[in-house]
């Protein structure tokens, strides 16, 4: 069943905080040193530490 989703009014950012195991997918190097990934309008921008991430709340234009 197809439906329109709401759409954001402008751009979105979303920060997951405090993860306790980021794997990356990457044989030669499986676990990353991060516990925050951010996104912004739908496409990851940042995987790190909390204090090397911009993690702080995106501002409209």
């Amino acid at each position: 069943m197809a439906h329109d989703e709401p759409q954001a009014a402008g751009p979105t950012k979303l920060v997951i905080r405090n993860i306790g195991l980021v794997l990356s997918g990457a044989m030669e190097k499986p676990i990353l040193d991060a516990d925050t990934i951010v996104a912004e309008n739908g496409k990851i921008t940042a995987i790190g530490r909390a204090g090397d991430v911009n993690a702080a709340p995106s501002r409209p234009a």
